[in-house]
């Protein structure tokens, strides 16, 4: 026996973004006279059987705004029985949306007691058939057979056997675009940008029905604009372009972000029509829960042993927020607000990093890895916590320690080094290393990490002393 859920779009998702997003249950997905069909027959296991899969496609089908759903031996009984229940304002909570499940139920039992209206083919013939006492499609079916086809036509009686199974539909199954580029012309004239949201929206559901048609995300997107054509000193219109930190095809995410881009837009000229493109597509992994955490790194290992200690699946939840919050600031604040942290290549502690602005992957130009950039200082000794800016002079330094930096007096002892660091004689924009880096041990201030620069790099004076502070070990 086939299985077929009928869904009745709303104004929020017209029909065929409706099939996309369906076609994530099955691929026999086909549009039935302005309403979305689906056999799930073969997908029942796949979801972990009937009630399961019933439940997430009535409560995914309501959150899009559809006005009903049912689910039916036929697609034309499933049909006729949203035409004759659906309501005309869609409900957001799926328990308060119109739904029958009757694949169990003979479809005699309910489809005779449906009106007239309920199937096309009959409905167009309802004043005929009203004074022949016919007020149910029951009626119209115990009339004589060969007299209903002589004076209404065959459609009518095939309709009907379709209906109720007797004669099997032959449907247009839907096909999901390789690309998704949709266009939406907009009922009026729009000045500011922020305005085009409520069009963008649209839009960004008809994109999210596609992703999950092509169990995908989408990681940078494009939203265009053209410009009345009653101003040609306009020019044809704009764009923005949204990078996002990962792949998603979450709906209010992709909304917040593309609000806080347009934030800054100011439109050339009236606008009439929107176009939504995806530019960069990549499958989305399902998330599922973990027998075992995957402890990747050395936090998670101490994460591990705490009593409350998070799964594998709420780190990445923890992922996705902050990547989501990096989006959110650098749309908001400007790229050059949010910066990033990065290694460098290079033996010299003071040019071993650098901040660059913090951008999505997916806008980001590809870059070579640099292999020693994991390894700056290969020494048996910690690395300093802290780095001064400039090496400090430790004579200049003991000085100041009589008067204002107590901390800093008594003699110092070398407890490791020395470490040669000899670098950077082809960087014209920072200066040559050629030290010799120490551990030392300071009385008050704890440990230090100091370097004393090698003979004849530099002039030594008696104001001027070979030996510097350049970090603190908390």
């Amino acid at each position: 026996m086939d299985r077929w859920i009928a869904l009745w779009p709303g104004e929020a998702l017209p029909p065929a973004p409706l099939g996309w997003w369906a076609l994530q249950f099955t691929p026999r997905v086909a549009l039935l006279d302005g309403v979305v069909v689906l056999e799930v027959g073969a997908s029942l296991r796949l979801f972990g059987g009937e009630a399961a899969l019933l439940g997430r496609v009535r409560e995914g089908a309501a959150r899009l705004g559809c006005l009903g759903a049912c689910a039916a031996p036929t697609p034309r009984s499933a049909r006729a029985w949203l035409v004759a229940h659906r309501w005309p304002e869609p409900k957001d909570d799926a328990s308060a949306m119109p739904w029958m499940a009757a694949w169990q139920a003979p479809v005699q039992s309910w489809l005779d007691a449906l009106p007239l209206q309920a199937l096309a083919e009959v409905a167009v013939h309802a004043e005929t058939l009203a004074p022949m006492g016919c007020r149910t499609l029951g009626d119209v079916r115990r009339l004589p057979r060969a007299g209903l086809s002589r004076r209404f036509g065959a459609g009518l009686r095939q309709a009907m056997d379709r209906a109720d199974g007797s004669v099997p539909d032959v449907l247009d199954w839907l096909s999901l675009p390789e690309v998704f580029d949709e266009r939406l012309e907009l009922p009026g004239r729009i000045e500011e940008a922020t305005a085009m949201m409520h069009g963008a929206t649209t839009l960004l559901g008809a994109l999210v029905a596609w992703l999950a048609g092509r169990q995908a995300g989408v990681s940078a997107l494009t939203l265009h604009w053209r410009h009345d054509f009653h101003r040609r000193d306009a020019g044809p219109g704009g764009h923005c372009t949204v990078h996002l930190a990962e792949p998603t095809r979450d709906q209010a995410r992709l909304q917040r972000l593309l609000a806080e881009h347009l934030a800054h837009v100011t439109l050339a000229g009236p606008v009439g029509e929107l176009r939504l493109c995806a530019d960069q597509v990549a499958p989305l992994p399902l998330s599922s829960d973990l027998l075992f955490a995957e402890l990747g790194s050395a936090a998670a290992q101490l994460l591990s042993h705490a009593p409350n200690a998070p799964h594998a699946s709420n780190g990445q939840a923890q992922h996705q927020t902050l990547q989501a919050l990096l989006e959110h600031l650098s749309a908001r604040l400007g790229a050059d607000q949010v910066r990033l942290g990065e290694v460098v290549p290079d033996h010299r502690p003071e040019q071993a990093q650098r901040w660059r602005a913090w951008s999505p992957p997916s806008a980001q130009a590809p870059r070579r890895a640099s292999a020693g950039a994991s390894a700056m200082l290969p020494m048996a000794w910690p690395l300093p916590t802290w780095l001064s800016p400039k090496p400090l002079s430790l004579a200049l330094l003991g000085r100041a320690a009589q008067r204002d930096l107590p901390q800093y007096q008594g003699p110092l002892r070398l407890l490791a080094g020395p470490h040669r660091v000899e670098s950077g004689w082809w960087d014209a924009a920072a200066q040559e290393a050629a030290r010799d880096y120490y551990l030392a041990l300071s009385p008050g201030a704890g440990l230090l990490w100091i370097f004393r620069e090698r003979p004849g790099r530099e002039a030594v004076t008696p104001a001027r002393s070979p030996w510097f502070l350049h970090g603190w070990l908390a």
